[in-house]
């Protein structure tokens, strides 16, 4: 590779907002690992964090903004340290938020170096003792003790503020069916199956799941309860919604698009589960949010006997492969691979 000299680098470089623009664009056409569309909101806003911490030159610790090009090793461990705040206020940046926030760093930085507008990527340069460690591969779930005090929980007197009373349903939603966060997020009105009875009335009976993927298309049906839970909700949906336009069925008041943020649904779930522990005594699982209640239905399926098989087709799942994560928490019998055992 010919020497290209710092002044012909310097002129060609992009700023902070153009170099991610031009690695969505990159990342988006790359055949072994596209980035898809969905996942550009968490990357941006990865990025942005960066930025501000850069700008105020690790958060105030310096007078001067910190051009991207600049920083350090030692830029990057304190931004690690301090700077990916959780989502929540007064959080603090957990194993996992570290890990993906230096896994962005490393991939935007190795694009940079290899359009050589960087002499070298600090951010891989990092001592194997300072990288995050990667997540673990295996599902978590929650514990016997905390799932009965949540679906106890579902059983109590709901608040009757319309915002407590889409909360409760989502929550009995994600624990009853196990939807994946987005599917949950993009029901709309027209989701709901109803049937009628011979005297003429309607009433609610499954939602349709109509997601991307291979297995993704599919109607659950829905309990006594659950049904009871999502009819509350829309006997006073209209006092959420912007307008009768509005379709999505877990609707939001604040946020620009009709759809509640992948954000607020893990605040929503994650609130729902502080409650369970605090009244049950029962300690919080390791992880919050709706992944884990969707996991720990999964795994409540399999270990009751429901064939793996079908567990997939409920999950949205193109076969039992896609349980493989969750294998230490069923019962070693159940053969999740279909392989043939002596």
């Amino acid at each position: 590779m010919p020497a290209m000299s710092p002044k012909f680098i310097e002129q060609t470089r992009p700023d902070a907002a153009v170099l991610l623009e031009l690695w969505l664009d990159h990342s988006s056409e790359d055949e072994r690992a596209p980035i898809g569309i969905r996942g550009e909101p968490a990357y941006r806003y990865f990025w942005r964090t960066w930025m501000r911490f850069l700008e105020t030159r690790r958060n105030g610790a310096f007078s001067q903004a910190l051009p991207w090009h600049e920083v350090t090793q030692g830029d990057v461990l304190a931004f690690l340290a301090n700077g990916p705040r959780g989502r929540q206020i007064d959080t603090d940046p957990k194993a996992i938020t570290k890990r993906r926030y230096w896994r962005l760093l490393e991939r935007i930085y190795a694009f940079a170096l290899e359009n050589r507008w960087i002499d070298q990527n600090v951010v891989s340069q990092l001592a194997y003792r300072d990288v995050p460690p990667p997540e673990d591969p295996r599902g978590l779930i929650m514990s016997p003790g905390i799932w009965r005090a949540a679906t106890d929980l579902l059983g109590h007197n709901v608040d009757e503020r319309p915002l407590a009373i889409r909360n409760h349903a989502i929550c009995r939603t994600l624990f009853e069916l196990a939807l994946m966060p987005m599917e949950l997020r993009e029901l709309t009105l027209e989701s709901l199956v109803r049937r009628q009875p011979s005297d003429g009335s309607q009433s609610l009976y499954a939602v349709q799941v109509d997601g991307p993927g291979v297995g993704q298309l599919r109607k659950m049906t829905l309990s006594n309860e659950l049904r009871h839970d999502i009819q509350a909700w829309l006997d006073v949906r209209h006092l959420v919604a912007k307008s009768s336009e509005q379709r999505a069925l877990f609707c939001a008041r604040t946020n620009k698009t009709e759809l509640i943020t992948a954000t607020q649904l893990i605040n929503i779930v994650t609130e729902f589960l502080k409650r369970a522990s605090e009244v049950s005594g029962y300690p919080l699982p390791a992880r919050l949010g709706p992944q884990i209640v969707r996991n720990t239905r999964l795994v409540m399926w399999l270990n009751e006997g429901v064939p793996p098989s079908q567990v997939a087709v409920w999950a949205g799942l193109k076969d039992a492969r896609g349980l493989y994560h969750l294998r230490q928490h069923i019962n070693p019998s159940i053969n999740l691979l279909g392989i043939v055992r002596e």
